[in-house]
């Protein structure tokens, strides 16, 4: 019988946690990780939905879902609900929820579905790309803005489980099809850019030159390719990228700035609370701190860097740099959410900080909980 694959090929490197075989997850614990994730989701809408008797539809079309579902109708033909606002959303979040109502599933709930089956997923694939249970059980209830996030119809969580999924199939240098998930990651946020980043960095330190180059020349090709077919079927492929740029409802022509200018102006403005203006500063502080942490691993380390340490700097800092540079009122009170897509890296990087025991992570996802349903009852169920 032929021995079994390990997760990753991750050569060995002094920089590697000495407990490590402490905290790599069996499979066992990998389902519980998705059950628990999804379950929490589930949880969430629950209690909104019993304190306010919301619908799952009304649930589905918050905020930004409804922009998402009215796409996926346009790509199935019924463009009569498709607003030009709506169109500034990127094409691939939609075009998976297009597929499943082509077997029967209704939009809204393959829109929700899709969030809460990817939650599940990323938090099990980031366990795995890393070799470390307390990165999984992080991603299944932190940060609150995740939490949130990934409960509702939106880009985030589906973005993370292509992009590590892609990369776990690069790690193990199956370059084309690690690269076909990649790209398709890129169609749903262009941020996976970010993880795609890394895993050419991680490879080229290495002298894994064909399996960079083989990784990035198919994530681009798939990108390029949506581009081109969103392009045929609206006319625009940048249409997207213009409305985020010049509308006033966006970023009002102050998409990229100088880096702090927005997280400094806003922080100046009176009508933002001293609560709000610690919150966003604290995910600051993390966010540079986990970066100057990597860099600094990496620097000493040398070629001995451990590969998990050389894909996750590039990943996180290029992101961080990225949503530093994000303008209008947008960079300040959104940078929580800006760093989602190099959430697994920055895991990664405090991991140190994070307990191991399962009492723990249980307490913690009830205070996520707790929290994220304050929040969700005041800013995105109640009537403002």
């Amino acid at each position: 019988m032929a021995a079994q694959e390990p997760m990753l090929e991750l050569r060995p490197a002094a920089s590697i946690d000495r407990v490590a075989d402490d905290v790599e997850p069996s499979a066992r614990e990998l389902w519980a990780i998705v059950l628990v994730a999804v379950l929490l989701r589930a949880v969430l809408f629950l209690l909104v939905a019993s304190r306010f008797h919301v619908t799952f539809d009304e649930w589905a079309l918050r905020d930004d879902g409804k922009s998402y579902v009215h796409y996926a109708s346009a790509l199935l033909g019924d463009s009569s609900q498709l607003t030009d606002y709506d169109r500034r959303v990127f094409p691939g979040y939609p075009g998976l929820i297009a597929l499943l109502h082509l077997c029967r599933v209704p939009f809204t709930v393959a829109a929700v579905g899709l969030d809460w089956a990817s939650a599940g997923a990323v938090a099990a694939l980031a366990a795995i790309l890393f070799r470390d249970r307390r990165i999984g059980w992080a991603l299944t209830c932190l940060i609150p803005q995740y939490f949130m996030n990934s409960s509702l119809a939106m880009t985030e969580a589906p973005m993370l489980a292509l992009s590590l999924a892609g990369l776990i199939l690069a790690e193990r240098k199956r370059g084309v099809a690690g690269g076909f998930l990649l790209g398709l990651a890129g169609l749903v946020r262009p941020m996976a850019c970010f993880a795609v980043l890394g895993q050419i960095w991680r490879d080229t330190l290495g002298r894994r030159f064909s399996n960079a180059l083989v990784a990035a020349a198919i994530s681009g090709a798939v990108v390029m390719t949506g581009i081109a077919a969103l392009h045929a079927w609206s006319g625009d492929a940048m249409h997207g990228v213009k409305v985020y740029a010049s509308d006033k409802s966006t970023y009002n022509g102050e998409l990229i700035v100088w880096p702090f200018k927005s997280l400094i102006h806003e922080s100046l403005r009176p009508e933002i609370s001293v609560a709000r203006g610690c919150y966003v500063w604290l995910h600051v502080a993390v966010v540079l701190a986990a970066v100057g942490g990597l860099a600094v691993k990496c620097l000493r380390s040398g070629s001995e860097a451990d590969p998990r340490d050389m894909m996750a700097l590039p990943w996180l800092a290029g992101n961080t740099l990225f949503v530093l540079c994000i303008g209008s009122y947008w960079g300040f009170q959104h940078f929580p959410r800006f760093t989602i897509p190099a959430l697994p890296a920055l895991f990664w990087s405090v991991r140190e900080f994070l307990p191991r025991r399962p009492a723990a992570w249980a307490a913690i996802a009830a205070g996520m909980l707790a929290a994220a349903s304050a929040i969700v009852l005041k800013d995105f169920v109640v009537p403002r």
